[in-house]
């Protein structure tokens, strides 16, 4: 049976970075196969650094339209996403939207596969990996977080980014060669050639304590900017 969900709007209210495109929210699974967004679904991936934040230290916060109090959306090994292409926040759809979607509605198991990947080289156990499924909004898939990846604003952004990029991943590559060869013609192309030496970096030595509680005025600058780049 396909979870059902429940989203939670206010996406109008955000001042996103990014403004459409492959986008996530926060949800709270409510029973086994029920889940309630916690935040809006959004193109810009730096209001999960928000949410990781609050969740890990308690405490509410405020940045770019979003104010988010502690929910206990996490639990023992997975946090929730919710997942989809979204039209530009102001309404109206971008160029090839359309395809994105198509891509989105065949590909997201294989983005499962790059993810679990990328979950088998920081030894995450196989059944705490990333999944990810329908739901019954044809346009909207879950996604299972696992909780390694909750502990601190760099790691959520980290996994964002990748599963941002695995949209076009069709399996033609391996996971590695894909993640190597990624085009530079992609708009995270940028971005992903400076995280990638931060993601080796990572898988080789660890991953460095993040001290979310010593922050003592949370906002834009040192939690929702915080991501993979200022590590």
């Amino acid at each position: 049976m396909k979870p059902t969900i429940e989203l939670l709007d206010g996406r109008l209210a955000l001042g996103e970075g990014r403004q459409y495109g492959l986008g996530f929210g926060f949800a709270k699974q409510i029973s086994p196969n029920h889940f309630k967004g916690v935040t809006p679904i959004s193109s810009c991936k730096d209001y999960l650094n928000n949410v990781v934040y609050t969740e890990v230290t308690g405490t509410k916060i405020t940045a770019y339209g979003l104010t988010y109090s502690k929910t206990n959306c996490f639990d023992e090994h997975y946090g929730y996403l919710f997942m989809s292409i979204l039209p530009y926040r102001m309404g109206g759809n971008y160029t090839g939207m359309e395809t994105h979607e198509k891509l989105l509605a065949q590909n997201y198991s294989k983005m499962e596969l790059l993810m679990r990947h990328i979950d088998y080289k920081f030894k995450i156990p196989t059944e705490q990996q990333t999944v990810i499924s329908v739901t019954n909004d044809t346009k909207v898939y879950l996604v299972k977080v696992p909780v390694f990846y909750l502990s601190s604003t760099y790691m959520i952004s980290l996994y964002a980014l990748i599963l941002r990029m695995s949209l076009t991943f069709d399996q033609k590559k391996s996971p590695k060669e894909f993640l190597d060869t990624f085009p530079s013609s992609d708009s995270d192309y940028s971005m992903w050639t400076r995280a990638k030496v931060k993601l080796e970096d990572l898988i080789k030595k660890g991953v460095p304590n993040q001290e979310l509680k010593t922050i003592t005025n949370p906002g834009a600058a040192n939690v929702h900017n915080v991501g993979i780049m200022k590590l």
